[in-house]
């Protein structure tokens, strides 16, 4: 993109704003739906999907109205009724995906973005046009609110490109992914004995373990 540091280039860093609280469940379900034919499936999801997780719960260390007190965006219980789902269920995870389909395909089909990446509600794009990247904010914030009943976060990031790769993570969750990536490789390893096809000997495993390093550097 930036002919080897020649040309600028910019990149713009935008997520929802509280996606999983704000996700309506009943556009999830017609995505849903409109693909499985199977009745069975079709009513686990439903009994999935439409579960109340702030009904009949237990709380450990804190109290109802601890989680009152947050903002709206941040909790669900000061959600809307069939609105939110909970992060840390798998099926969730697999939730936000569908559900942001829609916007994957803009973005790749109808902005044409060539330089994209995003992980979950989180999307980083990169472009050589300040302009253009701006533009094409308003329009994947217009998508959201039309299709998909959602909103962008107002702390996005439109900046110069560093030469480096840009990540929107914390930091630490890219040293425990680096870290949990290297010991994969050493139990391969040790459970194949000579015969590991990557890499051939310890010195490369080790150079390897060191290039993570270089793959998760981040501007700050």
């Amino acid at each position: 993109m930036t002919s080897n540091g020649t040309r600028r280039a910019w990149y713009l860093h935008l997520d929802v704003r509280g996606f999983f609280v704000t996700l309506d469940r009943r556009v999830l379900w017609n995505r849903l739906a409109a693909v499985e034919p199977d009745p069975a499936v079709r009513w686990l999801l439903r009994l999935i999907l439409f579960h109340e997780p702030t009904e009949n719960c237990r709380l450990r260390g804190a109290r109802r109205a601890d989680f009152l007190r947050l903002p709206a965006h941040r909790t669900l219980f000061r959600a809307s009724a069939g609105y939110g789902l909970p992060i840390g269920n798998q099926t969730s995870q697999f939730g936000a995906n569908v559900y942001l389909d829609a916007l994957h395909q803009f973005i790749k089909h109808e902005l044409k973005a060539r330089y994209y990446v995003r992980y979950c509600d989180d999307m980083v794009l990169l472009s050589t046009d300040a302009a253009e990247l701006a533009a094409w904010e308003r329009a994947i914030g217009r998508f959201l609110d039309e299709r998909l009943r959602l909103g962008l976060n107002d702390r996005r990031k439109l900046r110069p490109a560093s030469g480096r790769a840009v990540f929107p993570w914390p930091w630490p969750l890219l040293e425990q992914v680096r870290q949990w990536l290297g010991s994969c490789l050493v139990h391969f390893e040790r459970a194949s004995g000579s015969a590991v096809p990557f890499p051939a000997s310890r010195c490369a495993l080790r150079n390897r373990r060191r290039g993570f390093s270089s793959v998760c550097r981040v501007t700050r």
